[in-house]
C-alpha cells in the first residue's frame, strides 16, 4: 500500500529578538517535532522575520543590531533562517502581508523541488489570544491567516489555548487550521528578562549565545 505524501511545511516566527534567546529557537524544534508525531507533516524550513523598526515597541533597537544578532543565533542551526524583508520596508508591515511575500518566496526557492512548501504561523497562545482583543487585528486579516497559511501554537499552562479558541467564534470556525502543540519542557525565558539582566549587570551565560552576549557587549546594549 502505497502512503500518501507528507504536507510540507515552512515554520514562520514574528518578533521583536530583542534580543534573540534560545527560547525562541526552541519554538521551532517543539514545533517541528509535534508535527512529525502527528505525521502527514514535513518540516522543511523555519524561518524567522524580525519586526520593523517603526513597531515602535518600547526598548526596540535597531533591527541592524537585531539582525545581526539573530545571524550569529543561527549559526549552529542547519534549518532555520532569517530573513530580513520585513525590516527593509518603509514602515511596519501587516502580519499577513509578510506571510504572503515569503510564501512567494518559497514558490520560487522550491519550484524544481515539488511540492512547494505551505508558509504555517508560529507562535505562542500569547498572540493567539490577542486575536480575541477589540480592534488589535482586523477580522479579515486573522481569516486570511488562519485559511490561507493556518498557524502551529505553543501552548502554554498558563493560557489555555483551546479554551481561548472556544471562546472566540471566529477561531472556532478556523478550528481545522490551528495546531496546538504543547510544551511539555518549559523554559521561562524572555528577551525582556535578558535586557533586565543586563542592565543590572547580571550574568546572561546560557540564556542566548555567547556571540549573542559578546555582541551586546560589544555594542553596549541594554544598558
Amino acid at each position: 500500500m502505497t502512503s500518501l505524501p507528507k504536507q510540507r511545511i515552512a515554520l514562520a516566527l514574528f518578533g521583536c529578538f530583542n534580543p534573540p534567546t534560545f527560547q525562541h529557537l526552541r519554538l521551532f524544534e517543539l514545533a517541528r517535532d509535534w508535527l512529525h508525531k502527528l505525521g502527514g507533516y514535513e518540516v522543511v524550513k523555519g524561518i524567522i522575520s524580525p519586526v520593523h523598526d517603526k513597531y515602535e515597541k518600547k526598548g526596540l533597537i535597531p533591527a541592524s543590531h537585531r539582525v545581526a544578532m539573530l545571524r550569529l543565533s543561527l549559526e549552529t542551526s542547519d534549518w532555520i533562517c532569517l530573513n530580513e524583508w520585513e525590516t527593509k520596508q518603509k514602515d511596519w508591515t501587516l502580519t499577513n502581508t509578510v506571510l504572503n511575500r515569503l510564501q512567494s518566496e518559497l514558490d520560487i526557492e522550491y519550484k524544481d523541488n515539488l511540492p512547494i512548501p505551505k508558509v504555517a504561523l508560529l507562535c505562542g497562545a500569547d498572540l493567539l489570544q490577542s486575536f480575541s482583543i477589540p480592534g488589535l487585528w482586523a477580522t479579515k486579516d486573522v481569516d486570511e491567516i488562519l485559511e490561507k497559511f493556518g498557524i502551529v501554537v505553543i501552548s502554554r499552562e498558563e493560557i489555555d489555548a483551546d479554551k481561548i479558541v472556544y471562546e472566540n467564534d471566529q477561531l472556532s470556525a478556523w478550528y481545522s487550521r490551528i495546531v496546538f502543540v504543547k510544551e511539555w519542557v518549559r523554559h521561562d525565558l524572555s528577551s525582556t528578562k535578558i535586557r533586565r539582566c543586563v542592565k543590572r549587570g547580571e550574568s546572561i551565560k546560557y540564556l542566548t549565545s555567547d556571540s549573542v552576549i559578546a555582541y551586546i557587549k560589544e555594542h553596549g546594549l541594554y544598558i
